[in-house]
């Protein structure tokens, strides 16, 4: 079966000539969210990001791939490239104030969607509430550690989300199952997900930690069962990779659907 990764890579591939492109855009971010600093597709995206005038965000996602790949002539290329034009727009902004007009910057991201409707919408059919809870504890225990280098990240590739706690993704849904980032050493809480028909994935390159690919209709049943392990060492999870570096998208942090989440959870007092 086709994995998630595989099928973007593959996507990728195909769209290598038009980087400018939304979908393209989209679908190199979509490998970073599962691959941190992966050189062809942070390239790809940081390319993708200029031709859409949005510097910035290019920056951050190359200096994210230089902390893993520092020797990589092209990252150190397009970095020139992208602190180039931030200091042009720097100095168009400031001209533009100057003569009074007002200066703004592309970049805003995908907003054509409620809150209520993207996380419905990802998370309908069974295990809607546990994968809830789930995510709302990820938001807690990532901005307890470190509220700058959290974010809740919406998805257009899918119509999903995806809550982040730093450099490596946290919690995230992707069609009929949810997927959970713990330390590759979590080897009860693997061994518990395979057991409910789960599998794990293959290892993160910036962080030693992977996702568990647990079925949505088994997540409330894991949780009743392991509930505080499985926390405990995605806890874990997110004190290295909040460690290791802030989110590639912190920009994309959308606090409507951060909000919805934490409102619809079933929490415990003192949560």
């Amino acid at each position: 079966m086709t994995t998630e990764l595989e099928e973007l890579r593959k996507r990728s591939e195909a769209l290598f000539d038009r980087l400018g492109d939304f979908e393209s855009v989209e679908v190199n971010a979509g490998i970073l969210d599962l691959v941190p600093g992966d050189p062809a597709a942070t390239k790809r995206f940081a390319i993708g990001l200029l031709k859409n005038g949005r510097p910035s965000e290019a920056l951050d996602v190359l200096e994210v791939g230089l902390r893993i790949h520092p020797e990589d002539s092209i990252m150190l290329s397009r970095k020139i490239e992208a602190e180039k034009a931030i200091a042009r727009l720097a100095g168009t902004a400031g001209r533009r104030r100057h003569s009074g007009q007002s200066a703004t910057v592309s970049g805003a991201g995908w907003t054509d969607f409620e809150p209520a409707e993207l996380v419905e919408g990802a998370l309908a059919g069974p295990g809607r509430n546990a994968c809830i809870r789930l995510c709302a504890e990820s938001i807690l225990a990532a901005q307890r550690i470190d509220q700058t280098r959290t974010a809740v990240t919406p998805i257009k590739h899918g119509r999903r989300f995806r809550v982040i706690g730093g450099i490596f993704t946290g919690v995230a849904p992707w069609g009929d199952y949810l997927r959970v980032a713990v330390p590759v050493g979590s080897r009860s809480v693997i061994r518990a997900v395979e057991a409910v028909g789960g599998c794990a994935g293959g290892p993160a390159v910036a962080v030693p930690c992977l996702e568990l690919i647990i079925p949505r209709a088994r997540v409330a049943e894991l949780l009743e069962e392991l509930f505080e392990e499985l926390l405990a060492a995605h806890v874990q999870h997110l004190r290295l990779s909040i460690e290791a570096g802030p989110p590639t998208h912190l920009n994309k942090d959308h606090p409507g659907v951060r909000q919805y989440l934490l409102d619809q959870a079933d929490l415990p007092e003192g949560r």
